[in-house]
């Protein structure tokens, strides 16, 4: 089951399908994808992010979310990748 973050009332925006990949290894712990996308980002007492509610993906070794976004919600975890001073989130849109 794929997860749909709700949007705001106020919102019309359509939905898309995105996935957020995660490379937790390397995450050096700065810290801000929490401050710009606390809903998706929560900073783990080993000093690195977690990607909320995603899983490990075994071949890969990296976490990943898939889930439906507005507008608004896209704008946010595309905040977070850009914020990465490591550029280890990546966020993809699934045609």
């Amino acid at each position: 089951m794929k997860k749909r973050i709700n949007p705001p009332k106020f919102s019309k925006g359509r939905f898309r399908r995105v996935k957020v990949i995660y490379d937790r290894e390397n995450c050096i712990g700065a810290g801000s994808c929490a401050v710009v996308a606390p809903q998706f980002w929560k900073m783990k007492p080993d000093g690195k992010a977690n990607l909320l509610n995603s899983k490990i993906n075994k071949k890969t070794g990296n976490y990943e979310l898939e889930l439906e976004v507005d507008e608004e919600m896209l704008a946010i975890l595309k905040d977070s990748e850009d914020a990465c001073p490591v550029r280890v989130i990546k966020v993809i849109e699934i045609k």
